[in-house]
């Protein structure tokens, strides 16, 4: 008869049902007022589902300043170092902008990504690329891509045979552009975007009747 709340008395700690677990097979499941106590199988077999997630989940989750590095480490190893003129750099925002916009212009949806074929990487990529992503991207040169798993595409784009192109594309270009200055700057772009979201939360109702 279970008399614990087991998720309630386990709570979150990794270590203690690594060892309730163990336990079970043994048959050593003790309740905390004393006595056997019968596993709640369905809360053990969710926490290890939630865990599963939640692993998942924090594979995916980059932090702001990791991404600034990122694109700044990227961007100097493509020959864009550090020294720019500031104007020229704001005016690159504008250019990703204007990019975007002509994407919607040319009918493009805000959500649409397509694909167009890129300009061969670099000798390296070649060399490290698997065989079968090399016969991907002859049959994409010669057959297009129309007919290809999102799997194979996105090995293809990867690999750099595939450019993604349309407005969501184009959005990351922005945000992309922003934290390349942000890295050369010494920006700590994370901090100043939670100052901003926390003072735009004081602002009145469409900050005082304006249209847009």
């Amino acid at each position: 008869m279970r008399d614990v709340n087991l998720l309630e008395y386990m709570g979150m700690d990794a270590q203690k049902w690594a060892e309730m677990f163990a336990k079970t097979f043994a048959g050593e499941i003790i309740s905390p007022s004393g006595g056997n106590a019968a596993v709640d199988q369905g809360a053990l077999i969710g926490w290890f589902a939630a865990a599963i997630e939640s692993g998942k989940m924090s594979q995916q989750v980059v932090q702001i300043p990791h991404l600034v590095w990122k694109c700044h480490e990227i961007a100097s190893s493509k020959g864009w170092d550090d020294g720019r003129n500031p104007m020229e750099v704001f005016m690159l925002f504008v250019t990703e902008v204007a990019e975007a916009a002509e994407e919607w212009r040319n009918g493009k949806g805000v959500t649409e990504t397509y694909w167009s074929l890129a300009k061969p990487g670099s000798e390296q990529i070649m060399v490290e690329c698997p065989r079968d992503v090399l016969d991907l991207a002859t049959t994409a040169r010669t057959s297009g891509w129309d007919d290809m798993s999102e799997e194979e595409v996105a090995s293809l784009v990867y690999w750099g045979f595939l450019k993604p192109e349309g407005v969501p594309s184009e959005l990351a270009d922005i945000v992309i552009r922003v934290f390349h200055a942000a890295g050369e700057w010494g920006i700590d772009l994370e901090h100043e975007i939670l100052t901003k979201m926390r003072y735009n939360e004081t602002r009145s109702h469409k900050h005082g009747g304006k249209r847009a």
